[in-house]
């Protein structure tokens, strides 16, 4: 009896050990992804991500990866799908149709009439099963101009394991970049070829991000990239403050009630929660990412007749406002305090 017990928690403890070690455990896994940024001679950056993910699971193509989303502008930006097909269990490729491609309306642009232009392609795969592989190739190029500089931060990891991740960011090789990689030791390879200067990061077998709850936020824990062209935040804010929304003239309506409001309340702290209550409960919130403009604003007198606007939008309105009302405001942006280097310039 004790010989049989003995072998029957052996093949517990196997069975136990073989499960956990399986990828199966996961929804997918990324056989290999690769993100490039190049920054043109003629001032125009090109976004290239390149995915090759092997689904195993049921949710896995039910719920989880069986669309790809991606958002871009079409006044600035061109997205141009080089690549996407499905090679199947069996090794069967199934090219994704024309009518699996479909532009709609960002679900955030949805009740901001001014950031209607805005567009998500809705990419969904066919083929899929347990076993099969989503092959995937697209560019996004934003015209000179579009951006102050090349800058972005990147997370080198995934929800589902990643066999094989590379970062590449390609630039004139007359500029530098400037860069930092946090939570990891990782260090880029650096090479000069065609008069452009290249950076590559590329890291195996990265573990998924944990999913469990009281997780530090922003990817405070997690292996993050920021990479600036600029050499300096001076620039950088010289061009945003330089936008045109800084100096622009209040509605007259608006100007009457704040001259109205100034009279019937003397206290001008009292006058100035006043206002930021009407900005927060009367004009609509539109979490529109900033890089979709540019991160360009629109002016304080769009925002208010058009009753929304973003939260940069927004605070610079109500300074707008009170400012108008003789008080000294001004309004202030708050970095991410994890991930924030004063030697890497960037939005």
């Amino acid at each position: 009896m004790k010989t049989r017990t003995y072998f029957l928690l052996i093949c517990i403890l196997s069975g136990i050990q073989q499960l956990i070690a399986q990828p199966t455990n996961y929804d997918a896994v990324y056989l290999s992804l690769i993100k490039e940024y190049t920054l043109n001679p003629d001032g125009s950056i090109d976004y290239r991500v390149k995915k090759i993910q092997k689904l195993l699971n049921y949710p896995a193509f039910h719920r989880l990866f069986g669309e790809t989303f991606i958002v871009y502008n079409p006044k600035s930006q061109q997205l141009r799908i080089h690549e996407s097909f499905t090679e199947m269990a069996d090794g069967k490729r199934v090219i994704t149709p024309e009518n699996a491609f479909n532009e709609v309306l960002p679900r955030f642009a949805a009740l901001a009439p001014d950031f209607n232009g805005l567009r998500e392609m809705v990419i969904t795969h066919t083929g899929l099963e347990i076993g099969a592989t989503i092959y995937l190739d697209y560019s996004i190029h934003s015209e000179p101009g579009f951006f102050p500089a090349l800058m972005a931060g990147e997370v080198l990891a995934e929800n589902q394991p990643v066999n094989e991740l590379t970062v590449q960011v390609k630039i004139p090789a007359s500029m530098e970049l400037r860069h930092k990689l946090y939570n990891s030791v990782l260090q880029p390879s650096e090479s000069l070829e065609n008069g452009m200067r290249t950076y590559t990061w590329t890291s195996s077998d990265i573990p998924p991000i944990p999913t469990e709850d009281r997780r530090p936020l922003h990817h405070a824990a997690d292996p993050y990239l920021i990479f600036s062209t600029l050499e300096s935040f001076k620039p950088l804010i010289s061009w945003y403050t330089g936008q045109e929304m800084w100096s622009d003239t209040l509605p007259a309506a608006l100007q009457k009630q704040i001259s109205l409001r100034s009279e019937e309340k003397k206290d001008p702290i009292a006058r100035a929660f006043l206002w930021q209550e009407t900005i927060i409960n009367q004009l609509r919130l539109s979490e529109i990412p900033a890089e979709l403009t540019g991160y360009r604003l629109r002016k304080p007198a769009r925002t208010w007749n058009s009753n929304g606007g973003t939260p940069a939008e927004k605070a610079i309105l109500l300074a707008s406002i009170l400012k108008y009302d003789g008080m000294d405001a001004n309004p202030v942006a708050v970095f991410n305090g994890c991930h924030f280097d004063p030697e890497v310039a960037s939005l």
